[in-house]
């Protein structure tokens, strides 16, 4: 997943600079259009590192139920059934 979410996150950055170069072209601040891109691309990492983490742990959890919950199997026939 984290090869994923850091692919994601790099076409993301090439998309935010192609857009800024855009505005830029288009007579937008420089300046401005740079420090925008920089909080858009800082708010999404944020969001998809949060939901990338989430889906983390509720493997873990979903794992560690499954591991738990098994029923416990007699597959030799050793234990007496009631």
């Amino acid at each position: 997943m984290e090869k994923f979410v850091d692919a994601s996150l790099r076409g993301l950055d090439r998309g935010l600079r192609d857009a800024a170069n855009l505005l830029v072209a288009f007579g937008a601040r420089r300046d401005q259009v740079a420090a925008e891109r920089a909080e858009t691309f800082r708010q999404v990492r944020d969001k998809v590192t949060e939901f990338a983490e989430q889906q983390i742990e509720e493997a873990g959890r979903q794992r560690s139920d499954h591991q738990i919950n098994l029923p416990e199997l007699d597959l030799l026939g050793t234990k007496d059934s009631d």
